[in-house]
């Protein structure tokens, strides 16, 4: 069903405005896929050129196939009322903390 949906998803979005936001949301992706298939279907997200919002308690999406992603990682703990963030970048050949930016790059 993830082809179809990214393909419909793609074709759907073809007549929005070129600086249209094209949004698909991904709950659990790919859950029961193998790691294989898992970067074909981020690499298909990209050449669809899809934005999208993923949630997942084990993906990343840090695939060669992808050439950026931002991620936030949400993480709680038992006792505590709130939630933690923390950021990372995959800038297409590995996952950097904070912003993923050189110094003195915004």
């Amino acid at each position: 069903m993830t082809i179809p949906q990214f393909a419909a998803a793609a074709a759907y979005y073809g007549s929005a405005g070129k600086f249209a936001p094209r949004l698909i949301l991904l709950d659990e992706a790919f859950v029961g896929i193998d790691s294989d298939m898992r970067s074909k279907c981020m690499g298909m997200l990209h050449e669809f050129d899809l934005d999208f919002v993923m949630t997942s308690e084990r993906e990343w999406g840090c695939y060669a196939t992808l050439p950026g992603l931002a991620i936030y990682q949400l993480s709680a703990r038992a006792g505590v009322d709130a939630v933690w963030t923390s950021r990372w970048v995959w800038n297409g050949r590995e996952r950097l903390q904070g912003n993923g930016a050189q110094d003195g790059e915004r």
